[in-house]
């Protein structure tokens, strides 16, 4: 982190995405703008964006069980030599595993297998992901953390 502190953290971004799927590839593009932005040309903008899209559908489908109505929250921050951002949603469903009882952040052991790949191809693409269930409020935050490498 080369020596950052919390006095380091610059908010960059912070929107609440409704609407549902037409949203969310627009609102991952900026995000991944933003992460270019900060971390330099050498992360692949594209591949920023799908991971990024990939968290917002998640957050969609079970936080929000599909609901257009209410929104994700999305931020960036820049903290040091680093981009982060976080989706977070509201866990409608009140489990504190994205709101449907699914596990998130876990793949099928088969790579073929009918769910799980946007979580190994998000873990690809970004160099830290972390993904933190909460009870109170209920919901799911997962984050996304890119480092700026040498120039």
């Amino acid at each position: 982190m080369s020596g950052a502190t919390a006095s380091d953290r610059e908010l960059v971004r912070h929107e609440w995405v409704s609407g549902g799927p037409p949203a969310l590839r627009p609102a991952a593009g900026r995000a991944a703008a933003d992460v270019v932005a900060i971390v330099g040309g050498g992360h692949n903008g594209e591949r920023v964006e799908l991971a990024v899209h990939e968290v917002l559908a998640n957050a969609f489908e079970h936080g929000h069980l599909g609901r257009v109505d209410v929104p994700i929250e999305l931020t960036v921050h820049r903290v040091g030599d680093r981009a982060i951002v976080s989706v977070s949603d509201h866990g409608l469903g009140g489990d504190g595993l994205g709101g449907d009882g699914q596990q998130i952040g876990t793949a099928d052991d088969d790579p073929w297998g009918p769910r799980g790949r946007g979580w190994l191809l998000t873990r690809a693409v970004a160099d830290e992901v972390v993904v933190e269930a909460n009870d109170d409020p209920p919901g799911t935050q997962v984050r996304l953390t890119w480092t700026r490498g040498p120039s």
